[in-house]
């Protein structure tokens, strides 16, 4: 075949075309790999070319799809060139600053703006960030590293996320609003720690006078104790042995491990229902006078000793930073907390104090070990009890 023409010269009417911006044009080259035409020779292509097909494209619906003016093209190239440069330009971690702008936008529906944001916190402002708030500001406030990259970009300020915007703010507060954030949040969660505290050590108290002081309770223990001897002395499968004084709480619930000779589903804890039936029936609702032992069983004093150090702690750490670098109204915020705090958590040290020593006096009562936990001894008593109202409703 005849040599293709040469391209027509610079300013030729065909050149002009091609410089029309309203020309159609489509959106991306088709980036294939050509056969050199001295390699053509018997291939599939010298047949496809001299094939005589009715095969053709569609020139009219292939514009339609494929093509666009140049002009609105190239635009939208130009837009897709400025937003990676923009990306370029990010000073944070992509994930990192999309996390931080997913939750800005939800605090932002409270807040006019970032500065606003920004200085509710510093402020410690609790009438406008609830703890939730301050839950979501916490994983999202930048530490000391990531406010040195920000204050450090000497670019164009409007390329920047709401998340880097915000972490400039926070740069520019004259304070670690990272640091400050936790103390904001120890602040707010101070009081209803120290409630939980001093709620359970008061259950704790009054659980362990109730079994002190409950007759009923006094009622059941002497009849197992009578009904344990008889079986293990005066009427022992073997030798006799000692009528015993006294037992340890967890032998009480050995009572549902001895079967009557006439009918093995009655033990002696059925036959202890009975007796108290028949000739007690005040004490059969032993539960009524032990109102708190079933919340009281779940307390235990070395989580809550730890509780009131961590405070201790939290207002040791919140004095010291109260010392640094803060603005004047947010330091004289955490010092008049302090020490209002401070006075609370001593009344609650006092009180545990209290509660520790009340505990290990029923402890003692119930002729436990002085190693025992407090806590041990609640649930074993919850666990007698609870059988004996089980066996008393099955009766």
């Amino acid at each position: 075949p005849p040599p293709p023409p040469p391209p027509p010269p610079l300013g030729t009417a065909s050149n002009q075309a091609a410089l029309d911006p309203k020309r159609k044009t489509v959106t991306r080259r088709l980036h294939w790999s050509t056969v050199p035409a001295h390699k053509l020779t018997n291939t599939i292509w010298t047949d496809v070319g001299a094939a005589e097909s009715n095969a053709t494209v569609d020139v009219k619906e292939f514009e339609q799809v494929f093509c666009a003016e140049f002009e609105q093209l190239h635009a939208k190239n130009n837009a897709v060139k400025k937003a990676k440069a923009a990306r370029s330009n990010q000073i944070l971690d992509l994930r990192r600053s999309n996390n931080v702008n997913i939750a800005l936008q939800r605090l932002l529906k409270k807040f006019g703006s970032l500065v606003e944001l920004r200085d509710a916190l510093v402020s410690l402002d609790d009438d406008e960030l609830s703890l939730d708030d301050l839950y979501a500001l916490r994983r999202v406030v930048p530490n000391e590293q990531e406010v040195k990259k920000v204050l450090s970009f000497k670019g164009d300020m409007s390329q920047l996320s709401a998340a880097e915007r915000f972490f400039r703010l926070c740069g520019e507060a004259g304070c670690q609003v990272d640091v400050v954030c936790d103390c904001f949040v120890f602040m707010l969660e101070f009081g209803e720690r120290l409630e939980v505290v001093k709620e359970t050590t008061t259950c704790l108290q009054a659980a362990c006078h109730q079994l002190k002081d409950s007759a009923s309770l006094k009622t059941l223990l002497k009849l197992s104790l009578e009904l344990g001897n008889l079986a293990n002395v005066e009427y022992a499968p073997t030798q006799r042995g000692v009528a015993a004084q006294g037992v340890t709480v967890d032998s009480l619930m050995k009572l549902k491990d001895v079967p009557a000779a006439s009918n093995s589903k009655l033990t002696l804890m059925n036959f202890l229902v009975n007796t108290v039936e028949t000739h007690f029936p005040s004490a059969i609702r032993v539960q009524d006078e032990l109102p708190e032992l079933e919340q009281a069983r779940h307390c235990d004093l070395l989580q809550l000793e730890s509780e009131l150090d961590d405070l201790q702690q939290g207002l040791q750490a919140l004095r010291t930073r109260q010392k640094g670098r803060l603005p004047e109204e947010t330091a004289g915020k955490m010092q008049a907390f302090v020490v209002s705090a401070e006075t609370e958590l001593a009344r609650a040290a006092v009180q545990f104090s209290e509660t520790q020593a009340t505990a290990s006096s029923c402890v003692a009562y119930f002729g436990e070990a002085s190693d025992a936990s407090v806590s041990g001894l609640l649930n074993t008593l919850h666990s007698f009890v609870q059988a004996f109202v089980d066996a008393s409703q099955s009766s």
